[in-house]
């Protein structure tokens, strides 16, 4: 899902990196700029999983999705020059903490055993060895430890979400229960309530805080479209990921145009069709993620001020 992306894939508070880029500045061309550096300077930095630069309604997007990052982006320095170094979280968010491109660092693959080097530096052990306080909430998956990263915070969280229910239309407009039981990709309701009681008892030291969240990643079905699309009446299970590593050529069925995708739950061994309307409630499902989130981290910003960080 992701086309543009700015903040390096995902929305960061990255306080390290522009205290870099201000440092340099101020030493090449000598302007002195006391209010934006700090000695030992506390650093948040946050991701969402899978959001799109051209579905926030900062950058113009029809639906409302993220007026609370809208506010923090209208206080901060925002990048909107900038390229990940993958299109998937796993080499992404190893290359984010190393400086190298996944091929330099080598993990690509979740399944083939690969593990970031231990003779590799990441920004973690920098600030483990000047003393800061390193901690991780993630909603696992492709932060695990196994993968060499994660384990290196001198504090690491991995939240899993619970197994949820849903309800989905079936073909006599009746609806049906589902069990969803996808718990790999912990979500913000998840790991912010970790942060923030972390905070409360480790806000006098100097840190660095990792907080993610899957809630933008497949499937996109926590509410159901009840927020952006609730006249919906189709029948396509939306709490499975659906999903195509190629553009999906149309089927034509009855007169109506149907795109072939696959299924968590089938695999390759059956497609699902979806229609334009099928298409245009997904997207609705995937905007309702990423505005459920960006309370969620709305929130959390509050949190951060109160305690007067």
């Amino acid at each position: 899902m992701k086309k543009r992306i700015v903040r390096s894939l995902i929305i960061s508070l990255v306080l390290g990196a522009i205290l870099f880029a201000i440092v340099f500045y101020k030493q090449s061309y000598e302007v002195v700029l006391p209010k934006l550096v700090c000695q030992d300077c506390n650093v948040i930095l946050i991701t969402m999983t899978n959001l799109r630069y051209d579905h926030m309604s900062s950058n113009g997007y029809f639906r409302p999705t993220t007026p609370n990052l809208d506010k923090l982006a209208k206080e901060s320095l925002v990048f909107d020059n900038a390229f990940a170094h993958s299109s998937w979280t796993l080499p992404e968010g190893i290359s984010i903490y190393t400086g190298l491109y996944p091929y330099e660092h080598g993990i690509m693959n979740r399944y083939d055993g690969s593990k970031l080097s231990a003779n590799i530096p990441t920004l973690v052990d920098i600030l483990n060895s000047n003393g800061y306080k390193t901690a991780a909430f993630t909603g696992g998956f492709d932060y695990k430890e196994e993968f060499g990263l994660t384990s290196r915070f001198s504090y690491n969280k991995k939240c899993v979400k619970e197994p949820k229910v849903y309800y989905q239309n079936t073909q006599n407009g009746q609806k049906q229960k589902v069990i969803d039981e996808i718990i790999e990709y912990g979500e913000f309701d998840c790991t912010i309530p970790g942060v923030l009681s972390w905070l409360q008892t480790n806000q006098h030291s100097k840190f660095f805080l990792h907080v993610q969240g899957f809630d933008a990643h497949c499937p996109f079905s926590e509410k159901g479209g009840y927020l952006y699309d609730k006249n919906y009446r189709g029948t396509i299970d939306y709490t499975s990921c659906l999903w195509t590593f190629d553009r999906s050529k149309p089927v034509i069925q009855n007169g109506k145009t149907f795109y072939p995708v696959y299924s968590t739950k089938t695999g390759t061994a059956s497609a699902v069709l979806l229609g334009e309307r099928d298409i245009f409630h997904m997207i609705a499902l995937y905007d309702e993620a990423i505005k459920f989130a960006d309370e969620k981290i709305g929130l959390f910003l509050r949190e951060v001020r109160d305690i007067g960080l």
